[in-house]
């Protein structure tokens, strides 16, 4: 629901298809426009519904092909969904560091793990080795 449009999406689709539909035919059936461009020759009824049936498969390839360029998900947004899930995670090990240390803020877990020398294999500050972990960043720089 609240995540997208939902049935709103299906919707909006449904009617842009009928209104390619019918304005394709509108465009064939009752405009003088086709006439204009065939130096005044008047087609019969059976080609001009050919016409209007092959812009309408012309408009709507171009319509897929927008739809493959352009993302559903905007970058900035998913830099910004990313960036919070990343956040989330650094709270769940704080918080496990907290609990592990037996601690009530980072800065003492972090001093308790510093007094105790950094022993990841120390059973007094439980699981802390993503804090001696050497990330890739780490690595390159």
């Amino acid at each position: 629901g609240a995540q997208d449009i939902g049935t709103w999406m299906s919707v909006l689709s449904i009617m842009g298809t009928l209104s390619v539909i019918t304005n394709m035919l509108i465009l064939a059936f009752t405009s003088s426009t086709l006439d204009e461009y065939t130096e005044g020759t008047s087609y019969p009824i059976f080609y001009k519904f050919i016409i209007a049936v092959t812009l309408e498969h012309i408009i709507f390839l171009l319509k897929y092909v927008i739809e493959l360029i352009v993302p559903d998900i905007p970058r900035d947004v998913r830099l910004t969904e990313a960036r919070q899930q990343k956040l989330q995670e650094l709270e769940e090990r704080k918080e496990e560091l907290m609990e592990n240390t037996g601690t009530k803020t980072l800065t003492e877990a972090l001093a308790s793990i510093a007094i105790s020398g950094g022993s990841n294999d120390d059973p007094s500050h439980g699981d802390v080795g993503f804090l001696t972990e050497e990330t890739d960043s780490d690595r390159d720089a």
